[in-house]
């Protein structure tokens, strides 16, 4: 150190900063901190020690909001460690809180921003557009105005980002059980759920109407309708649903699954799909069940057997057939 340099230059940084931290003297501050800044990132500790004890004998505000916004810049590009997060903790200028948290080069910055952010809609705007979805996570988190999640939703730039903002809607809907807000998530027709999310809310929907017609309508997509069978445990409406299609012409992906839902006491019902079902693939979806239930007696699946297989005898079909029984019980029903 030079014979008249100040102490705040001292080659041992922690001297320094000792020194700085002392200072009551406001203009002596801003002198270190100015000239702290403008040699660089040598002094950066200097001129951060400068802000923070600039801000704890509070300057006037607009010296006050000018060193902190020009250091928000500077712990947006260049700090990493614990110093960018002391200097959030004071930082109490919206503003200068949004600008680190869109344009920090670090995530923890850019997080210790959002939690210190109270205005919902620019929360809203860092969700969307961050880069870190963890920062876009907790903006969600603080954000309780529907309209703006909605926007979350449907105009987030990741996709992480709009399933983590409709698992919200999600969760509020279920803790209100709000019925209504389930089904708009699960089925409204411009829906801009994601799919796990429309999935996950037509589970804890009680209007079993409604999930025939979701069912049934064939409107909704695959994974939508499929969700809602699933979660169907009422034993007359699968039945229903089971016999608006026994008859059909057209194939319909769901009757498997659904036929996979009957229990053992429900033998009757798959005779009579076995029998009477328009589609082969439906009669031997039910055949398939069929032969797992104990509670039909091996003589009474060989003459289910026996009248399937005179139907198709001759054809393809038959070898079909002859591959869904057994190895071992091939001769019994042969």
């Amino acid at each position: 150190m030079g014979l008249f340099e100040p102490m705040w230059k001292n080659k041992n940084r922690t001297k320094a900063i000792a020194y700085v931290q002392s200072l009551k003297d406001t203009d002596a501050l801003k002198e270190v901190y100015l000239e702290a800044h403008e040699l660089g990132e040598r002094y950066y500790e200097v001129m951060l020690a400068a802000a923070m004890r600039l801000v704890e004998l509070d300057c006037e505000s607009v010296l006050h909001l000018r060193t902190l916004r020009t250091l928000a810049m500077y712990v947006c590009s260049k700090i990493t460690g614990d110093a960018h997060l002391r200097i959030i903790d004071v930082i109490d200028d919206q503003e200068t809180l949004i600008e680190i948290a869109k344009k920090a080069n670090f995530d923890q910055t850019a997080l210790a921003a959002v939690r210190r952010i109270d205005d919902p809609a620019h929360l809203a705007d860092i969700a969307k557009s961050s880069k870190y979805p963890e920062v876009s996570q907790k903006a969600i988190e603080r954000i309780n105005d529907q309209s703006l999640i909605a926007d979350i939703i449907g105009n987030a730039s990741n996709d992480e980002v709009q399933v983590n903002a409709a698992e919200k809607v999600l969760r509020e809907a279920i803790r209100l059980n709000d019925q209504a807000l389930l089904q708009r998530i699960a089925c409204d027709e411009h829906s801009e759920y994601p799919m796990q999310v429309r999935a996950a809310a037509i589970g804890k929907i009680r209007n079993v109407s409604f999930m025939e017609k979701v069912i049934l309508d064939g409107k909704q997509d695959f994974e939508v309708r499929q969700a809602a069978l699933g979660s169907l445990y009422h034993p007359t409406t699968l039945y229903r649903i089971v016999f608006e299609w026994l008859t059909s012409e057209r194939y319909e992906a769901l009757f498997d699954a659904a036929i996979k839902r009957l229990r053992d006491s429900d033998s009757v019902l798959l005779i009579a799909v076995i029998s009477q079902a328009y589609l082969w693939e439906y009669r031997m979806s039910a055949w398939k069940k069929l032969q797992g239930l104990s509670t039909v007696s091996l003589q009474k699946k060989k003459a289910i057997y026996d009248t399937l297989m005179d139907s198709v005898r001759a054809t393809p079909k038959a070898t079909q057939l002859v591959e869904t029984i057994p190895l071992g019980l091939r001769d019994v029903f042969r």
